[in-house]
């Protein structure tokens, strides 16, 4: 209430990463790179811990680069830590060719050259995926549930599911062992096949079976 108070104890904090040094930082080396199908590419890169703050990953327009530095603003940019193997992007707005940069930036702000790579336009397949296979079913009569379980996968692509009774009913973007809600006492016939990325559709395969008892 006096204003009396004691004297601070004071400890010192050391940090997890001790500040680079003040002179002009190396760009990283691209190790590794390439396109991810239609929207997506990834880049890995070699570098020295010590030598860089954090990097900045950037995509850019290739008319966008000129003599190995930008002349207009990235298309789309991500910042990671010194630790950072590489980076991902999974949002390019198009098929079309683009420059993947990395530049080192320190704790005094200096920035070094840029690391350049192409990554080539998107070529879209028409070659049919491989169909799914193993197609199988398992029914609940207390809850009104079918399962669904197929073998099939692979990255871009979709699978679409038709269940046909005195009706039919079409599921896309289905994935196996999903259940779905089907009444009871019916026989049925499943079709199922893959989709990829660029539309191309697999052959069928189909099932037979009933909705009759626990399973």
């Amino acid at each position: 209430m006096a204003g009396n108070r004691s004297t601070p104890l004071v400890k010192a904090l050391k940090g997890i990463d001790p500040p680079t040094g003040s002179d002009k930082p190396l760009p990283p080396d691209i190790a590794y790179y390439k396109r991810d199908g239609k929207y997506a590419c990834s880049m890995l890169i070699k570098h020295s811990i010590y030598n860089a703050d954090h990097y900045i990953f950037e995509i850019y327009a290739e008319k966008d680069i000129v003599d190995g530095k930008p002349v207009g603003e990235p298309i789309l940019w991500n910042i990671a830590s010194r630790w950072a193997l590489g980076v991902m992007f999974t949002n390019l707005p198009n098929y079309d060719a683009y420059l993947i940069t990395a530049h080192a930036v320190n704790s005094f702000g200096l920035t070094s050259d840029y690391a350049i790579k192409r990554i080539d336009a998107y070529q879209p397949s028409v070659t049919p995926p491989s169909p799914p296979s193993n197609l199988t079913t398992s029914y609940n009569s207390v809850t009104q549930q079918l399962t669904v379980n197929f073998d099939g996968g692979g990255m871009y692509r979709t699978h679409t599911l038709t269940i046909k009774t005195d009706t039919e009913k079409t599921y896309k973007s289905f994935y196996s062992g999903n259940a779905i809600s089907v009444s009871l006492s019916l026989d049925f016939t499943l079709t199922l096949f893959a989709i990829d990325q660029d539309g191309n559709q697999s052959t069928l395969i189909t099932a037979a079976a009933k909705t009759e008892c626990n399973t």
